[in-house]
């Protein structure tokens, strides 16, 4: 009976946990708006321009050397230190961070960089 209640615990989603008006149900990352993907980002790029939720961002290629931003703003010219969500470092991998954003997703991807990103 215990390994029951145990199994449909971590088959239910844990919890809802509310960003503005995105509920984000947390483990399975599922919520109301539909995953998105943006592939081969190269420049610095505004994947939205309104509130959601970063799921995971891929370094295809690596930098040389420095890393890049994804910040939570609505233009790439007012990307900051202040504004910034997440470092993309210099080296190849998949980063899952599950973040929420309030004004947009720009990412600013270093010299060399190919990023992937998905997100809500």
């Amino acid at each position: 009976m215990k390994k029951l209640v145990l199994a449909l615990l971590f088959c239910s989603p844990i919890a809802i946990v509310l960003f503005g008006d995105i509920p984000v149900r947390a483990q399975n990352f599922s919520s109301t708006q539909p995953l998105t993907r943006t592939l081969n980002i190269t420049s610095s790029t505004v994947l939205k321009a309104a509130q959601g939720v970063l799921i995971c961002f891929n370094v295809i290629t690596a930098s040389s050397g420095s890393a890049g931003t994804i910040n939570d703003v609505a233009t790439t010219g007012a990307a900051a230190t202040a504004n910034q969500i997440a470092t993309i470092p210099s080296a190849v991998g998949n980063y899952c961070v599950t973040f929420p954003f309030f004004t947009g997703l720009v990412v600013i991807p270093a010299t060399n960089h190919v990023i992937s990103v998905s997100y809500q």
